[in-house]
């Protein structure tokens, strides 16, 4: 891990991964990991010149989803920016059985972007395929990454 300047904040639901972190991390003290809800938004933190959210969107219910991004958008300060990366849902026929199980809502790269595009001013599109970033045909992609900016 790199040098980290200023303080750095982890946040995730699950209690058993923070207190993971906590313990593996120890060593810096410059990162802060808390238990987190995205649908019980907070002004506690603050906001953040960068929120990086990979693999967190899709564990929601689709009606829960428009709630999980304006979550988002409150965390990202008005210079600021998000990274909100999900599974593609053409890739999930491929799926594994774990995560057909735990991913309660994927989408396609056009409800991705117009979800995203609810709160924030400009997304930016990417797809990935065999760890390529690119902003190529996303229709095929086995994952999306949005770049949001307010």
């Amino acid at each position: 891990m790199s040098k980290l300047r200023g303080k750095h904040q982890g946040l995730d639901f699950d209690s058993a991964l923070i207190e993971a972190n906590r313990i593996n991390h120890a060593k810096h003290s410059s990162i802060n990991f808390e238990c987190f809800d995205l649908l019980k938004p907070t002004t506690k933190y603050g906001t953040f010149d960068a929120v990086i959210s990979m693999d967190v969107i899709e564990h929601f219910h689709k009606e829960q989803i428009p709630q999980v991004v304006k979550s988002y958008r409150g965390l990202v300060g008005q210079s600021g920016f998000a990274v909100i990366g999900t599974p593609n849902s053409a890739s999930a026929p491929y799926a594994s059985a774990r995560r057909k199980a735990t991913h309660l809502h994927e989408m396609g790269p056009e409800e991705f972007q117009e979800v995203l595009s609810k709160e924030f001013g400009r997304v930016f599109m990417f797809s990935m395929t065999d760890e390529t970033v690119s902003t190529s045909f996303n229709k095929m992609a086995w994952y999306l990454i949005g770049v949001c900016v307010p």
